[in-house]
């Protein structure tokens, strides 16, 4: 969910700060702030479609992944979907494994336990190296295609356009023309919806 959905309610927002207890910043120059929100936001989207283009170059590896193919088939159950997309995820899947056998410890005994845990790790192992093998082939060709910087840039745009638009939403109006430039922001922005908070905030920026 991003920050529009946030700022207009999709989701519920803890606020510690009491909404009387705001206190916006004064900026001078709303307009100006605007016509820098809006260049930014031109730039972000071109970042964004420069990312999405190096994303669909046919040299793309993908994300790397472990699947059903790369367990050995005793620890699958047929028909059933097996993807790692993280190392993470595999450590998760290993674990429920080794429960499992440690489960069964008592009734099966200590060295059917033993091995087959031993086993588990010596696998557990490989489907690691196998993953980080893939990790470092995606890595390397985000750098060489430039989808690294690209994807870093497109960042920096937009904590750069999420600051600005703070600025515009809770800057202190000094003047009516500044309320109804705020107010068509939000409208162009937001559809006019705002978070209660959000709108609480915004509305004590409106009085000088």
């Amino acid at each position: 969910m991003n920050r529009r959905d946030v700022l207009r309610g999709g989701i519920a927002v803890a606020v510690a700060t009491p909404a009387a207890a705001f206190a916006p910043p004064v900026i001078a120059g709303l307009a100006a702030i605007i016509a820098q929100y809006l260049e930014v936001k031109a730039l972000y989207t071109a970042a964004l479609d420069g990312v999405e283009r190096l994303s669909e170059l046919p040299s793309n590896p993908g994300f790397p992944t472990i699947t059903s193919a790369d367990l050995p088939r005793v620890m699958t159950i047929p028909g059933q979907n097996y993807e790692m997309h993280s190392r993470s995820s595999i450590d998760f899947f290993f674990e429920k494994k080794e429960r499992s056998v440690e489960a069964s410890r008592k009734m099966m005994g200590n060295r059917w336990a033993d091995n087959h845990l031993a086993n588990y790790r010596k696998v557990k192992a490989g489907v690691v190296e196998v993953f980080e093998g893939r990790q470092a082939k995606r890595e390397l060709w985000e750098i060489e295609t430039g989808l690294k910087e690209a994807c870093r840039e497109a960042d920096r745009l937009a904590d750069l356009m999420n600051e600005l638009d703070d600025r515009i939403l809770y800057g202190q109006c000094e003047t009516l023309d500044e309320v109804r430039l705020k107010a068509r922001h939000i409208s162009r922005e937001y559809g006019g919806e705002l978070a209660t908070e959000t709108m609480l905030k915004v509305i004590e920026s409106l009085a000088a």
